[in-house]
């Protein structure tokens, strides 16, 4: 049996058929083809393939019907992309509806572009390898020492200019900036700004008419009735917001760094939280709205001007080495967010817009000094971003935990019913906004990513006296089987008592008496044994006090512990549908 993985080609259009065949075979995939809809239903008799590559429109049955078919009589929910000729937003939309994970345009075809596309959902090969060993590192690694980081804060304005050149504004953007500088700009003024770019007003009254700003009001379908339905700021609002993600989302497919769908469905995710989050503090829900969306934009800098350093970056929160909190700012120099900030001032954008993507990520004694209106607009982006990052959305290898200060979610009140009411509603959400910018951003797919998960008995030690833990929200979202413990000693009782088949994780970050308490396990004459039985989340120099036989033989994470390695040390798994097999004739 062949290991490469199957796809299934169905296309009415010999030639094409033929091409695409040839380019897949050539890439690493087995290709079954079939001449229609009907073909493919025999073809599906004898073969369970790994992606379903359809043409809309075929003779006796067509891509779409043949895909409803397959997804509700054969109970197939393997990825599916539909070839189209045209971008007709229409037809995609059916499809999705359909089931389609993506579509691929036929005109204009690309060959890099398709099999970057197919790989995304079908890798053409995996490394199943092991790797090296997990290796401690309690500072910057010494094989990144002699690379420059990729801007300085001597050089930053420099290279603020050249991207700011190179990544001019839509021509809509200043217009609608001009008029938000002024307190005499009226509705009429604003509607006259975005209506001469047709996309910009498509995407304005897409946005108004969803769930998410509507609430149940008759679909509008003109600016004028946006601005009077959903008012003159959320329409501004939602104007400079689609217009920065567009001019970043052009030439999407080429980034060969961030994976641009995971990165959209976070930036999503986190949008629709930092909504919610502003309705329970009685903030500006639209800003709140478009800060979510614009929060990581300092990584689409990063990934376009500065490929090679991020890249480095990805290899090593992708892998299981430990970083030390000087990695990434070795690597990249200055922060994401300060580089965001930096740009977006430059484009004039309004300090109610650069200031919290700015201060988000702050030191926690740095954020705690700000005015109380700044604060809180830093701890709803904070937040937004690390529920969602906890939700399992995002590109894991940029996605960071860190702790949360002492009173910046008091605001908010995230407590357990908070939590789950939105980790039930987030789905429907941002598929929503998924279908509203399928058009728009090439790289989108409709796919749903189940959240990894684990079924692992695991005991949680932090500290009694933190209000806010991120990592408890972590495992209340991702654990299925997780208990709470805020002293060591029962801790260490509870992990004696039930055996190997329990894991442990300790959190040293926010408190120097759970430090103490912890490195009473180093007293204990029993530590844990198993590989990866205990984790410890710590600072390097709490590391390097670790001398006693239970910390000795833990797996430690330092701050900021990012989502790739939390997910791979507790072993979660993706929860996939029944596990589907390759048959064999």
């Amino acid at each position: 049996m062949s290991d490469k993985p199957v796809i299934l080609l169905a296309d009415d259009q010999q030639s094409l058929r033929q091409m695409l065949a040839l380019l897949l075979s050539r890439a690493g995939y087995a290709v079954q083809q079939a001449r229609d809809g009907l073909e493919a239903l025999e073809l599906a008799d004898r073969i369970t393939p790994d992606l379903l590559l359809l043409d809309i429109r075929m003779p006796r049955l067509d891509g779409i019907s043949l895909l409803r078919r397959l997804r509700r009589e054969r109970g197939w929910h393997m990825p599916a992309i539909i070839l189209t000729g045209v971008n007709q937003r229409e037809e995609v939309v059916a499809a999705a509806r359909a089931g389609a994970s993506d579509y691929i345009v036929k005109n204009g075809f690309d060959t890099r572009r398709f099999l970057r596309k197919i790989a995304q959902f079908v890798p053409a090969s995996a490394d199943s390898g092991e790797g090296d060993p997990p290796a401690a590192d309690d500072g910057v690694p010494a094989d990144l020492l002699s690379c420059p980081p990729a801007v300085t804060r001597a050089n930053l304005p420099q290279e603020v200019e050249r991207i700011s050149q190179v990544r001019a504004l839509p021509f809509v953007i200043p217009q609608v900036l001009t008029l938000s500088r002024s307190q005499f700009s009226t509705a009429d003024q604003l509607v006259r700004a975005i209506e001469p770019d047709p996309a910009m007003t498509a995407k304005v009254l897409a946005i108004a008419n969803s769930s998410l700003y509507s609430r149940g009001r008759d679909p509008v379908t003109s600016l004028a009735a946006a601005v009077k339905n959903i008012g003159f700021e959320s329409v501004r609002q939602a104007a400079l917001g689609m217009g920065l993600i567009d001019l970043f989302s052009r030439d999407a497919d080429q980034s060969v760094g961030i994976q641009r769908v995971h990165f959209w469905e976070h930036t999503f995710a986190a949008a629709c939280v930092a909504r919610r989050l502003a309705e329970h503090a009685d903030l500006d829900e639209s800003l709140a709205f478009v800060l979510g969306l614009l929060h990581q934009i300092g990584r689409l800098i990063q990934d376009e001007f500065y490929p090679d350093a991020l890249g480095r970056l990805l290899e090593w929160t992708g892998s299981d080495r430990i970083m030390g909190p000087g990695t990434e700012r070795r690597i990249m120099g200055v922060p994401h967010n300060t580089l965001a900030r930096a740009v977006m001032a430059r484009w004039r954008l309004p300090d109610a817009m650069t200031a919290p993507v700015g201060d988000y990520r702050l030191p926690s004694a740095a954020l705690l000094t700000q005015t109380a209106p700044r604060r809180r607009w830093a701890a709803l982006v904070l937040l937004a971003e690390q529920i969602a990052a906890c939700v399992g959305l995002g590109d894991k290898r940029l996605l960071s935990l860190v702790h949360v200060p002492d009173g910046l979610a008091d605001d908010f009140g995230l407590d357990d019913d908070t939590l789950s009411a939105l980790r039930d509603v987030l789905p429907a959400e941002i598929r929503e906004l998924k279908m509203l910018m399928l058009t728009y951003l090439p790289s989108l797919t409709l796919v749903d990513r189940p959240c990894p998960v684990s079924q692992t008995p695991l005991l949680y030690l932090r500290p009694r006296s933190v209000k806010f833990d991120v990592f408890e929200m972590f495992l209340r979202l991702r654990h299925r089987k997780f208990a709470l413990t805020t002293d060591a000693d029962a801790f260490i009782g509870q992990l004696a008592e039930d055996g190997p088949s329990t894991r442990g994780l300790v959190n040293l970050l926010p408190s120097p008496s759970v430090e103490r308490a912890f490195f009473k396990l180093d007293h204990w004459s029993d530590p844990p044994t198993g590989p990866g039985r205990l984790v410890v989340l710590a600072r390097s120099d709490q590391i390097a006090r670790a001398q006693g036989p239970w910390t000795r033989s833990a797996r430690f994470l330092t701050a900021p512990v990012w989502v790739s390695q939390l997910e791979r040390v507790l072993e979660l798994e993706r929860q996939e549908p029944a596990a589907r097999r390759r048959e064999t004739t």
